[in-house]
């Protein structure tokens, strides 16, 4: 299965679609997704900027039409200098609405060689499930 970055794709209703660029999507549009690296502002305080961006894609994903049947948010993890996890952080704020319904949350993370770069699921129907990206192509 092929990939492309950066894809552009129609959302929202028949006749009222807009345009929308796609961070991921499979050649056969089956899988979607947003691709996301940000950290903590200062090390310790939460990015509501950065959460707003992430909300704006998440609706974006969530007006995906067929054949779109996955829709991934995909972030890389950043701990604070605190200890805390900005992806914990990020779905604690989302769960609240309907943001994340039908959304797969995965947490990237690099390895020190692509082959050993690798993504868990941390919201959806197989949390804790982890793909090494090497193994994907």
């Amino acid at each position: 299965m092929g990939h492309s970055l950066s894809y552009e794709i129609l959302i929202g209703p028949p006749g009222n679609q807009i345009r929308y660029i796609c961070d991921l999507v499979t050649s056969d549009s089956f899988i979607i997704g947003a691709i996301k690296d940000y950290g903590w502002r200062k090390g310790v305080d939460f990015p509501n900027g950065k959460f707003e961006e992430v909300g704006d894609d998440l609706g974006r994903l969530q007006l995906a039409l067929a054949p779109a049947q996955r829709k991934l948010l995909i972030l890389r993890e950043n701990i604070s200098l605190e200890g805390k996890s900005l992806i914990k952080a990020f779905i604690k704020r989302l769960s609240d609405g309907r943001l994340l319904n039908g959304i797969e949350v995965w947490s990237y993370s690099q390895g020190s060689t692509l082959e050993s770069d690798s993504a868990t699921q941390v919201y959806g129907p197989n949390i804790g499930v982890t793909l090494r990206l090497a193994d994907s192509r």
